[in-house]
């Protein structure tokens, strides 16, 4: 068994492999060494230590695939089997990587293998040996000098590999052109320039390689009307495709096909990584497919303001990101828990997302339908999407970021609708997801009411405008706008009671997004504040009806009386978590008067906790 770190590093060894290897101490073993894999002889469909690319991340994306290795020893060559598991510490992330090889076959002949000059690469790799079994050699395995490269009948799998071989000879080149030659009309999977690109009178023959060495030093061949490097798909496709994005413009998804696509070069990316298309393609499809599986946690997790999840998350994706070379996806994937900016976060994420989309549809339309393709707008929200965008371009930035309150809270019941239609097409998400995430908001928002209140009641504005700007994030993250722009509004005003009204006016939208839900929304505040009180609801809403009932008294009571009343009705409030309307009665009480019209209005919102819950 070997243990490594997170970095890659070699850090412990099973004394059985200095046994089998033919070092009597650690100390002799990392005076030739710094990796195991160091010993990995490099043949043809055997894991080795790559030039540019981790073998330990090679065997942990190709989970699928069965491992093997031929380690190098004094006595000659074992065949081993890589298996490898991951130790997470105490906060989820990997911290070691335990690493067994379970020994397949032993072959003296294997040590007549010379190792690859190209075998140094920038990470280390981990493994584990017991119980060797000695074969017969001739039996098995016969040893692989360059001469016999010809001779022998491999499948197309191995063949494509036929570089890792390496010799400096020149019989050696000669051979392997010759052997590409005869397999030229077998395989064109990777001839993915167009033939009108390929085609001209003066070129030579265009020669399908799969060995990439041949070509590495050569330009690549490119129709005189391109100025970007070759990606994906060539003219034909793109045609085609972009008929098919015409014909598609009227749905949301298909806006982001029109962009422009994405230079990403498989040929020099295989060949940087020593390793062929066709497994550089797998791995691909495979980070595709767990960014898009992931992207509900990531929301989620930014929602939540699970800042130490979603460090995970992303560092995971962006680690694979960097080892296939898609770099500007790892930049967009930069993050540091430490980072507490939801908007600058959600900037982020929702711009990896939209290079994903782009990217997926360029390398891999599939993928992209079976996580995209889903029924995101209904139909008259479909219609309504392009007329929406429009408008926004044609107004001013003025006059969209610069509304009353008062036209902020004449609210439409069906703009709740066009604000999930919104954030579902924006985000890639069903409307139902997106409606659990603002469920899931709203609780947020209820459990933070009486935070909120007593930060502003006491002055504390920096740490009141913190919580109000990550609040703000996720509106805008939910495309919640007009939530938005009352939280805007909020962090920009420095008068004490236009602050609370704003706050009012907040947690009004709040309940009325939740009734729009059909949440029971009362319901739901109601347990909320009993539960932090420890109270089961029927005792709290005991509480509340006589709350309500001494409010109502106040009509009967003399100015004088009703003032003092209202003191000790002012601590009930804050007492039973109220804390709007405990501040709609220090206002009566700091203006010494009493309006009929705003102990009713206190009355509707107990009565509608009573009714409702």
């Amino acid at each position: 068994m070997l243990l490594y770190d997170n970095k890659r590093q070699l850090v412990a060894i099973d004394e059985k492999i200095l046994e089998v290897t033919g070092f009597e101490t650690t100390q002799d073993l990392f005076n030739k060494v710094d990796d195991i894999a160091e010993l990995f002889v490099n043949r043809p469909g055997y894991v080795y230590k790559f030039q540019n690319f981790s073998w330990i991340d090679y065997v942990l994306y190709n989970p699928t695939k069965t491992h093997f290795a031929i380690i190098e020893t004094k006595r000659g060559g074992i065949e081993v089997q890589i298996d490898i598991h991951t130790l997470l510490n105490r906060s989820g992330e990997i911290a070691f990587f335990c690493i067994d090889l379970i020994p397949e076959q032993f072959s003296e002949e294997f040590g007549s293998f010379q190792k690859s000059q190209s075998t140094v690469a920038v990470s280390p790799a981990q493994t584990t040996l017991e119980n060797a079994a000695i074969i017969d050699s001739s039996k098995e395995i016969e040893p692989l000098q360059p001469q016999d490269l010809d001779k022998q009948k491999m499948p197309p799998s191995e063949t494509t590999n036929i570089s890792d071989t390496k010799s400096p000879s020149a019989p050696l080149q000669e051979e392997k052109i010759e052997l590409i030659n005869e397999d030229e009309d077998k395989d064109e999977s990777f001839q993915i320039l167009s033939n009108e690109d390929l085609i001209h009178e003066t070129a030579p023959k265009p020669i399908v390689v799969e060995n990439e060495e041949n070509v590495n030093d050569e330009p690549p061949i490119l129709h005189h009307s391109m100025d970007e490097p070759y990606t994906l798909f060539d003219e034909e496709t793109s045609q085609i495709q972009t008929k098919e994005e015409q014909s598609e413009a009227e749905t949301f998804s298909t806006q982001l096909v029109e962009k422009s696509s994405i230079p990403y070069n498989i040929h020099d990316v295989a060949n940087e990584l020593e390793i062929d298309e066709s497994l550089l393609r797998e791995l691909i499809d495979e980070f595709i497919e767990q960014a898009y599986e992931l992207r509900l946690e990531i929301y989620k997790s930014i929602q939540n303001y699970n800042f130490e999840k979603l460090s995970q998350l992303l560092h995971k994706i962006r680690g694979a990101a960097n080892n296939l070379r898609i770099g500007e996806a790892a930049q967009y994937l930069q993050y540091s828990k430490d980072d507490e900016d939801i908007e600058k976060i959600t900037e982020q994420v929702n711009k990896f997302y939209s290079f994903l989309d782009r990217f997926a549809q360029q390398f891999n339309p599939a993928i992209y339908k079976k996580f995209n393709e889903a029924e995101i707008l209904q139909e008259n929200t479909a219609s309504q999407l392009p007329s929406l965008e429009k408008n926004k371009k044609e107004v001013p930035k003025e006059k969209i970021e610069e509304p009353s309150i008062s036209q902020n809270q004449k609210i439409e019941d069906d703009d709740v609708g066009l604000e999930i239609a919104i954030a579902a097409a924006d985000l890639g998400l069903e409307k139902e997801e997106v409606q659990q995430f603002i469920e899931e908001y709203i609780q947020e928002v209820i459990k933070q009411e009486t935070m909120l209140y007593t930060l502003l009641k006491n002055s504390k504005i920096d740490e009141f405008r913190k919580n109000i700007h990550k609040l703000k994030g996720t509106a805008a993250n939910l495309r919640l706008q007009k939530i938005e722009k009352i939280l805007g509004k909020l962090m920009q005003e420095d008068d004490i009671e236009s602050m609370e009204q704003l706050l009012i006016d907040f947690f009004d939208r709040i309940i009325t997004i939740g009734q729009n839900l059909g949440m029971n929304i009362f319901k739901k505040i109601l347990e909320i504040k009993a539960n932090s009180l420890g109270l089961d609801v029927a005792t709290y809403k005991e509480f509340l009806t006589e709350f309500r009932n001494d409010l109502q008294a106040l009509y009967n009571l003399p100015d004088n009386e009703a003032l003092k009343k209202l003191k000790t009705l002012q601590k009930i409030a804050k007492q039973l978590y109220l804390p709007s309307i405990e501040s709609q009665i220090e206002q009566m009480i700091q203006t010494k008067h009493i309006d009929p019209k705003d102990i009713d209005r206190i009355l509707e919102q107990i009565n509608s906790f009573l009714k409702d819950a």
